[in-house]
């Protein structure tokens, strides 16, 4: 008989202790193993991996923020024309593929399911745009603790932040993302609208389909699956139709 070991989520360690991720930010750009938190010690990408969604456009410029800690990047340059700032500027490709803090540029940024995501240069943000799955923060960078137990929708800090299974993880505070070490399963696929099933087939037919991740995209932070592109297709023609209504903070 097998018997499965409980899977165990561990911050990752610098020589003989753990470094929070605010000590990293007040630092500067450093390597992210030094203070970012692991749900476990492999980092298998997410079996998840929809194609990008057409949602996407080119942001504008604005002046760029500095790079030494959280607090270099003004509030007012978190929200520009409306669009939230993703990660506080800095670069989802460096974080993930990298394990580092670095700073963007507003000169090369997208705009992708509502959030400003700015890179160094060219390169990340091509690599960004060809799988923008790999690196969204789930829910958007919202807590997935705050959403599983209100259904609001509320940012995440960058300073208690949480690598599990490949993807990036973002919480108000220690105390939640303690909360999801100890019981990841509960968590992890809170950004799943409608459990996975169809939107589509649940609004025209009254059917539960449980859709496909080969026909998925994302939506004001949730992933939805369908059941054939033809779906796909519908829900991105009138997303609003079909989407799962969820509770935005003040």
């Amino acid at each position: 008989m097998l018997i499965r070991k409980k899977r165990q989520t561990v911050p990752i360690v610098h020589g003989t202790r753990a470094v929070t991720l605010a000590a990293m930010l007040a630092i500067g750009t450093l390597a992210l193993n030094h203070s970012f938190a692991s749900a476990q010690s492999g980092t298998r990408q997410p079996s998840y991996a929809p194609r990008p969604a057409p949602m996407r456009s080119y942001a504008p410029a604005s002046p760029q923020a500095g790079s030494s800690g959280r607090q270099s990047v003004p509030p007012m340059d978190r929200r520009r024309d409306g669009v939230p700032v993703a990660l506080d500027g800095r670069c989802a490709v460096c974080l993930v593929d990298g394990k580092q803090w670095t700073t963007g540029s507003p000169q090369h940024s997208v705009i992708f399911d509502g959030r400003e995501y700015r890179f160094p240069g060219d390169a990340e943000k091509n690599a960004f745009l060809a799988n923008p799955d790999r690196y969204v923060p789930a829910l958007n960078g919202n807590s997935v603790i705050e959403y599983v137990n209100s259904g609001m929708l509320v940012p995440g800090d960058i300073r208690f932040g949480l690598f599990h299974e490949g993807r990036v993880y973002l919480f108000q505070d220690d105390r939640e993302r303690k909360l999801f070490q100890a019981n990841p399963v509960a968590y992890t696929d809170a950004d799943l609208a409608y459990r996975g099933a169809s939107a589509v087939s649940l609004a025209e037919s009254n059917r539960r389909l449980h859709g496909s991740p080969e026909f998925a995209t994302r939506f004001h932070g949730l992933r939805y699956l369908f059941t054939s592109e033809q779906e796909r297709t519908r829900f991105l023609q009138g997303p609003e139709r079909y989407s799962q209504k969820v509770g935005v903070s003040k």
